[in-house]
Order: C-alpha cells, then structure tokens, then sequence
C-alpha cells in the first residue's frame, strides 16, 4: 500500500523523535521500545540526514486497485481467506500475508460511508449472537431477522431455545431451569435434544452454576499454572524444585 501525506508527514516525524531521543543519549534499545519500531529501524532513522527530501514510494501496488472490492467483501463478513480466493478469481496472485494486511488496516481505517448502508449478512455466528444478545438488536436488523424465523420453524425453535436459556441465566432461578429443561425435551433438533440430555446428566452442576455467582474459575487458573510450570521444565528437574516453583508465586 502506498503512503498518503498524512502517513508520511506521521513518518517525518516519527524520524524526527528518533534522532532527538538519539540526540539526547538515549540507548537504541529504549528508544525502539518507546516508539515501537525494531532497533534496525531506529538505526535506518538516525543515519537519515535530510528528512523533507526522503523518496518514498508512492506509487500503489496494483492490489490498491481492487480495494472497493475487498472492502465490500469485509462488508459481508468474508474472512481472509475467502476474500484471497475473490480476488484470485479476478487474477489478483498476491499472497495471503499481502491481503490480510490490506483488508487489516482497512478495518482499522474504517469502512467508507457509503459501504456502511450495505445489507446485513446473517451468518452463522451472526445469528447465534443476535439469538443471544436479542434484547440489544436494532429494530431493523431484529424485523429482518423476523421475517427469516417466520419462514423457518427449526430456526424459530432455536432462536426461542437460546432466547429462554439467556433468560434462565439471568433469572437465577432453579425453577425456571426446569421449565426450560422440559420445554426442549422433546425438541425436533437433535442437537438440542442432546444438549438437553448432557444437562440432565449434571443437573445439579447445571443448578448451581445458575444459581450462584460464584464459579470455579479460581481452581482452574491455577492448575492452568501448575501444568505450565511442570512442562516448562519437564525431563530437567525434580519434585523438590516443582513445589519451590508453585509455591513461590502463591
């Protein structure tokens, strides 16, 4: 991608800094860590006697030409990958690292006004998220949602078995688990009748876990830590230094 006059003034005077800080005595590995470039940069910049007159390379990559393009695809939710096989169709032979940095700072830029009023893409994971964050949805994304639930009972079903759940876990009420639980016993989808059945088997885990605030997340982080110590030095010590190792950070 090709510098515009902001970049390189942003440039100019990230040079700039860096031959004051130089300047200055500032050792070369304080000041690549205070500006965030590597140490071989910060010695390509302090060796930079003429600032204003740097060439830089302003001419954009071809690439840049299909821009549009990549942008209407991050639109529709496309990952890298399929956004690579688009534009390999349209005889773009550029690696995945190029397109992925592209589409990359294109969503850190911002999508341009006028690829905002596109139409929603309900994905999976899009759907899965709306059913669960129902009560937070725009009125225009929640109507068109409607229309496609009125017209799919299987999807009505699961967006009425995750919209209860979500409600379950609010309420902390053991009761209302329950009548979820007997409400999708005897669903037509049998990944949800599975699910059921998997919180049947441990109900009361189930029970508390919606019950009480509380959870286990305490004992697991540490154990997570534990087995991070003893691979980290597996074949080359002992008990005695494990527990010196476990102990130490309590």
């Amino acid at each position: 991608m090709y510098l515009d006059n902001e970049k390189i003034s942003k440039k100019k005077e990230l040079i700039r800094k860096v031959k004051q800080l130089y300047s200055n005595g500032t050792p070369i590995r304080e000041i690549a860590r205070e500006v965030a470039v590597s140490r071989n940069t910060v010695k390509k910049y302090i060796k930079i006697d003429d600032i204003e007159n740097i060439r830089y390379n302003n001419k954009p990559t071809p690439i840049y030409f299909y821009k549009d393009l990549i942008i209407n695809l991050l639109v529709q939710k496309k990952s890298y990958k399929n956004i690579l096989i688009e534009l390999r169709n349209h005889g773009v032979q550029y690696s995945y690292s190029s397109i992925a940095k592209l589409a990359g700072q294109l969503k850190k830029e911002g999508l341009p006004k006028e690829f905002k009023d596109k139409p929603y893409i309900f994905t999976r994971y899009n759907l899965i998220k709306i059913f669960w964050n129902h009560y937070n949805t725009t009125s225009e994304v929640y109507s068109i949602l409607a229309s496609i639930v009125d017209n799919c009972p299987l999807l009505d079903e699961v967006f009425m078995s995750i919209a209860t759940l979500r409600e379950v876990l609010d309420s902390k009420n053991q009761e209302i688990l329950g009548a979820w639980i007997d409400y999708n016993s005897n669903s037509q989808i049998k990944e949800i009748k599975s699910f059921i059945n998997g919180v049947c088997k441990d109900y009361t885990s189930v029970a508390n876990a919606v019950i009480y605030s509380e959870s286990n997340g305490i004992l697991e982080g540490n154990v997570n830590r534990l087995k991070y110590i003893k691979r980290s030095m597996f074949g080359r010590a002992g008990f005695n230094l494990l527990r010196n190792k476990v102990l130490a950070n309590i």
